[in-house]
């Protein structure tokens, strides 16, 4: 069944780990996103937009990164999921365009067979 909200982030925080210890990088994040809606996440440079993007993509490294609250996409938990259940997830339910293509893109591939290799993992 879907749900009203395609996604819905509730009292969600990130931590990174440093020196040691966690730190709090972006704090209560409260959010809903209805179906037939947009939604735009302004801010400066370094306030957490990317932060906060990554965390509802899963794209955080689990042993350096701790994120606590609850982030629903189309009604299904997505903190704490890994792997292939997550991977399921991005590309069907949820993507994000990076600023800096380097970030997403493999230089060493043509674009060509990047996108061709997202299609067949996504069953398209």
């Amino acid at each position: 069944m879907e749900s009203e909200n395609i996604l819905e982030a509730k009292q969600v925080s990130v931590a990174f780990r440093i020196a040691g210890k966690f730190q709090k990088a972006i704090y209560d994040i409260d959010l809903r996103l209805r179906r037939g809606e947009v939604l735009a996440i302004v801010g400066e440079s370094g306030s957490g937009k990317s932060t906060f993007a990554t965390a509802v993509m899963g794209l955080h490294n689990s042993k350096q990164t701790q994120i606590t609250g609850s982030i629903l996409l189309d009604g299904e938990e997505v903190i704490g999921k890994t792997g292939d259940s997550m991977a399921s997830i991005r590309g069907s339910k949820v993507g994000m365009i990076f600023q800096n293509p380097l970030t997403a893109l493999n230089p060493l591939m043509k674009i060509g067979q990047q996108i061709k290799e997202m299609l067949a993992v996504h069953d398209v």
